[in-house]
Parts: structure tokens; C-alpha cells; sequence
């Protein structure tokens, strides 16, 4: 993960430095403030001593942007200039543009006279302006600018000391995704429908267990230890604890399946996942009972008549109950159920 902060520091330092002339006491905007290069912008911006205001379009993410160092997060509908300027009101000093030329026009009225955007970014995948008429486009006195740089624009000096401040714990990396190669599909599905914030990073040497062993690779799994190539890995039953009655709303349950199937990504992509499924009510269940004479009893509905049910459950690998637990406790959070922890046998 550590071979993918070059990259990223030089443009988010070029972009501050070259790009917007970034000054201590100054108030700076980034549009688009969940991506890599956004966290690594805040965490430059921060360091230098400016003010950081930071945008994402989902408000479960505006805690993220808080705990990295961004003083006002902000959720960005298409337009967030009058916010920004009921915080600022003569506007930023500096915003630097990460999402793309959709936004831009508004990244530029939330700025003030003589201030700087800095074009950088094109999340939207977006970076035509089209018929572009410069006194049309550009509030007055706002500046814009542009920037894309090579390896060598990074000086050595500033390098060092970043690393040196993510060594002793003084600057965060932001939040970081590693996906084994063979499941790069899905790294770029989820850098298309928004599902990771921060860095995404593929591994071309395998460091997780190989989907077919029951041993680890050198990773660490949860909030466990780190494994070797030596550690058993046991089995575990997470069962969903589902109560009878009726279900959330639409909306809960679609952030609730939205939170569960991150969990499962994250537990494929460290080598625990083995099976998962939900189940149907109780009332759809066919009971095989002993009839007393050798033969076999067919009962429709369940085995016992209660209150709370299986809904759903999840078949995991990990080194020893911890780990499991571990597991269990993020399924928990995500699924707002309780979830029981079994070992298999053998």
C-alpha cells in the first residue's frame, strides 16, 4: 500500500503548491474529498495549516472526511456554493476540482475574488466544457487553473517527511482497499458505483490464502493477528438471528444490504468468506418428523413455533474464535441483528 502514495502525493501536492499557491491560514475547498487524492490533499492542506472544507454526496461519509482532518465536511447535491459561502462568505481562497466539469461552475462561485480553482481531478468522468466562453463561465476575479504532473515533480524532501508522518502515526494514509488481482473486476465495479472511498490498490503478488487452502497468507484478518502461511484455519456458522414479524423499510433495508454485502466483499477479499445466504420465513419451512413406525413424517411450517428465527447465515474461515468474532461483530453492525458464532467440527 505504501507504493501507492507517490502517485497520489505528487498530484495533491503539485495541485496545492503549482496549482492553487496554497498558503497557511488560508480556507480551501475539495470537491470531491472521499477519494484518494482528496485525503491525501487534506492531509498536505492540513499539515501546511490551512482550513479544509471537503464534499462527498453520501452523508454516511461526512464522519470519514471529519476523523481525516476536514473541519467542515459538506454534502454535495450539484450545489454547494451558498453553503460554503454562509461559512465564507466572501467565499474559499483555493478549491481544488476533483469530480470534473459538472461541478466546476459551482466549485468556481463558491470562491472568492482572486481566489484559485485548481482542475485536477474527473470523477464523473467528465472534463469537456463545451461552447467554453471564458467571460461567460468565469465569476470575475476568479482564477482557474489546471494541473498534471510526472514523478519527478515530486521533491525527494516532501516524500520523505509524509512517510516519516504515516510511519509515527501523525498523517493518515485515508481509508485503503486491496483486492487480489483475480477480483480487479470488482475493484472497478466498485470505483464505478461508489461503493470505497479512498485508495483502491491491486496486488499482483498473492499475500491472501488461496481460495482453495485452509491456511492463510501473510495478512491480517479483522482485528486479529497477522497469519502465516502456517496457522489452521477453522470454520465458523455466523447465523443471523431474524425476529418474526414484518421487515424495514424499503429504504433501511436497502442501506442495510448495501452495509451487509461490504462486509462480504471484505471478507472475500481477505480469504474468510466461504458461503453465505438468507433464508425465507418459517412458514414457507417442510418438517421431516419419525412417525414411531420407521417411516417419515412430512409437516408443513417449521420444526418449533418461536419467536426469533434463522434468517440468514454466513460459513467463514478464520484462525481461531477472535477472528470470528471479529467478523461476527462487523456482520452485527452492518445487519442490526444479533448474530450467533458457532465452530464447525473437525
Amino acid at each position: 500500500m505504501l507504493g501507492a502514495i507517490p502517485e497520489t502525493l505528487q498530484t495533491a501536492y503539485g495541485s496545492l503548491t503549482t496549482g492553487l499557491d496554497l498558503r497557511a491560514g488560508q480556507a480551501l475547498l475539495i470537491r470531491g474529498g472521499t477519494s484518494a487524492l482528496g485525503f491525501a490533499a487534506t492531509a498536505l492542506a492540513v499539515d501546511l495549516g490551512a482550513t479544509v472544507l471537503a464534499t462527498t454526496r453520501r452523508a454516511d461519509r461526512l464522519d470519514v472526511l471529519r476523523e481525516h482532518g476536514v473541519t467542515h465536511p459538506l454534502l454535495d447535491d450539484g450545489q454547494v456554493a451558498g453553503r460554503v459561502r454562509e461559512l465564507f462568505p466572501e467565499g474559499v481562497d483555493a478549491a481544488l476540482e476533483l469530480v470534473g466539469t459538472p461541478t466546476l461552475p459551482d466549485t468556481l462561485a463558491a470562491t472568492r475574488v482572486h481566489g484559485t480553482v485548481c482542475f485536477t481531478g474527473m470523477l464523473s468522468d467528465e472534463w469537456v466544457v463545451p461552447d467554453f466562453y471564458p467571460i461567460g463561465y468565469l465569476p470575475k476575479g476568479v482564477r482557474l487553473t489546471a494541473y498534471g504532473g510526472e514523478s519527478s515533480d515530486l521533491p525527494a524532501e516532501v516524500l520523505q517527511r509524509f512517510l516519516d508522518q504515516v510511519a509515527g502515526g501523525e498523517t493518515a494514509l485515508g481509508p485503503t482497499t486491496v483486492y487480489r488481482l483475480e477480483d480487479i473486476r470488482l475493484a472497478h465495479d466498485d470505483l464505478e458505483h461508489g461503493r470505497r472511498v479512498g485508495k483502491l490498490v491491486g496486488l499482483v503478488q498473492e499475500i491472501f490464502p488461496p481460495r482453495v487452502s485452509n491456511r492463510a497468507g501473510a495478512v491480517r484478518i479483522g482485528g486479529g493477528k497477522t497469519l502465516t502461511q502456517e496457522d489452521e484455519m477453522a470454520k465458523y456458522l455466523l447465523s443471523v438471528v431474524q425476529p418474526t414479524g414484518g421487515v424495514p423499510d424499503p429504504e433501511v433495508l436497502e442501506k442495510i444490504m448495501v452495509d451487509v454485502e461490504a462486509v462480504n466483499d471484505d471478507m472475500r477479499r481477505a480469504g474468510a468468506w466461504v458461503f453465505g445466504a438468507g433464508l425465507h420465513a418459517p412458514d414457507t419451512a417442510t418438517t421431516l418428523r419419525p412417525d414411531g413406525k420407521g417411516g417419515v413424517l412430512v409437516v408443513d411450517g417449521p420444526y418449533v413455533e418461536t419467536k426469533e428465527y434463522l434468517g440468514g447465515f454466513t460459513i467463514i474461515e478464520a484462525p481461531d474464535l477472535d477472528a470470528a468474532l471479529e467478523w461476527g461483530r462487523r456482520l452485527q453492525h452492518a445487519i442490526t441483528l444479533p448474530i450467533e458464532v458457532r465452530p464447525f467440527q473437525g
